[in-house]
């Protein structure tokens, strides 16, 4: 049972599936978006934000989850999606995967590199927070003629953030906190895996049909995950910074919540704006398998 609850086993079974599958997946995609909520959820309701309450303590991490997310992250993404010619509904999806907000396993493998989790929950939520103006305002701009609006993508935002906020919030006012705990592992194991074997699924055609795309997405996300986990690391080095805050600052800098950008991409453009997502959630998958010994 542990060994079918491991991620190491989940993502890759659910490659394969997907793979193997096909468009057929498909029937299962309206499964995406409550599961993301669940997660989000368990997530929120796990999540001690009474440090929030020290402005001064509180400032430097919140600041720092916008700044690497909005501005670095999603800078670096347009900039490597236009040298490289990505057009289309193909450029929507990509943009749309920029803007998303940090990916939610940031805060357990927080745990498993040993970093500040003080640091990595405050960047990850501030991040979250500020996605529901900066997500849907950059993907407006950057988006043109494929039909794409601030309030489509603010929509989802809404039900991904601020539903389960308020769900998460009163299922650890009333005392569920260490049983959302105990739960969010293997959820976000299942869960991640079934999204992923349906958005892989669904564009297992396209993924052979368009080699030159797919080779151009590999690339931008191997350079955003692994390539900028080793320049952040570089560049911190210099820095007087606590060891364990440098590991927190590279995971918000590189885990981005990729399988929301596909998901969005399923469901605002279709496969081909799922496409980015989908390349980019497989490469993080291999990136959290070896984070441990990257931010080391």
């Amino acid at each position: 049972m542990k060994i079918l609850l491991n991620r190491n086993f989940i993502f890759p079974a659910s490659a394969v599936l997907g793979l193997l599958v096909g468009s057929q997946m498909g029937v299962f995609s309206f499964l995406n978006m409550p599961i993301l909520i669940l997660i989000m959820t368990l997530s929120l309701a796990e999540t001690d934000l009474s440090a929030l309450k020290s402005i001064k303590k509180s400032l430097k991490p919140f600041l720092t989850g916008i700044g690497l997310n909005y501005f670095l992250t999603f800078f670096l993404f347009i900039v490597a999606g236009r040298l490289l010619g990505i057009e289309g509904k193909i450029w929507a999806g990509l943009v749309i995967a920029a803007a998303t907000p940090p990916g939610l396993a940031i805060i357990p493998f927080t745990l498993v590199v040993k970093g500040d989790l003080f640091y990595s929950s405050l960047a990850t939520f501030s991040a979250f927070l500020a996605a529901l103006i900066f997500t849907p305002w950059l993907a407006a701009i950057f988006i043109e003629g494929n039909g794409v609006g601030f309030l489509d993508i603010f929509n989802l935002l809404f039900l991904l953030i601020v539903i389960p906020l308020v769900i998460g919030r009163i299922i650890r006012a009333v005392g569920w906190g260490g049983f959302a705990r105990k739960m969010h592992g293997p959820v976000v194991n299942i869960g991640f895996g079934i999204i992923f074997a349906v958005i892989l699924g669904v564009n297992r055609e396209l993924l052979f049909a368009k080699p030159a795309s797919v080779a151009k997405l590999f690339f931008i996300s191997l350079f955003l995950v692994f390539g900028l986990a080793f320049l952040i690391k570089y560049f911190l080095q210099k820095k007087d910074i606590q060891k364990a805050t440098k590991k927190s600052i590279i995971l918000v800098a590189t885990i981005k919540n990729s399988i929301f950008g596909a998901t969005a991409g399923l469901v605002l453009i279709g496969p081909e704006g799922a496409l980015a997502g989908t390349v980019f959630t497989f490469v993080i998958f291999v990136y959290l398998i070896f984070v441990d010994k990257i931010v080391r």
